[in-house]
């Protein structure tokens, strides 16, 4: 069981590509960096703790023009999608399936509705990739 989070298609992105034509696609991958370990945190912190072995578990991979972000722990898609069989002292109920206490909604619809998040996803890759074409002379 596996939870997967992809951030892709900006649609500011491709607007972005058209207003700067050329070799601006090497430089989207070293964009992403920033946005990578803010989102690890962000999905880290969102996500439950017992043991830890949970929130350890994120990875992230670079896909053509986005990340994906993956917890392969067995627990994770209890936890994102409340697939628990019953309430406990550590599980609650909701309208939508038994989740953990710890994050009544799942892991990643909280973030995917988060303003914020989504505001800094923006900031840090856009800031990043300007700096990238300066450095490397294309702007």
């Amino acid at each position: 069981m596996t939870v997967t989070l992809e951030l892709q298609n900006f649609y500011d992105l491709a607007l972005f590509l058209e207003r700067y034509p050329g070799e601006l696609e090497k430089y989207i991958p070293e964009s992403f960096s920033e946005v990578e370990m803010y989102m690890l945190s962000v999905l880290q912190g969102k996500t439950p703790v017992d043991t830890g072995k949970t929130r350890s578990a994120w990875t992230s991979v670079n896909t053509q023009f986005g990340l994906s972000f993956t917890n392969p722990a067995a627990a994770a898609k209890y936890l994102d999608e409340g697939l628990y069989k019953g309430v406990g002292p550590k599980t609650v109920a909701t309208e939508k399936g038994i989740f953990s206490t710890q994050a009544p909604e799942g892991i990643i619809n909280p973030i995917l509705k988060d303003q914020a998040v989504l505001n800094t996803v923006a900031q840090l890759f856009f800031s990043s990739l300007l700096s990238n074409l300066r450095w490397g002379g294309e702007l």
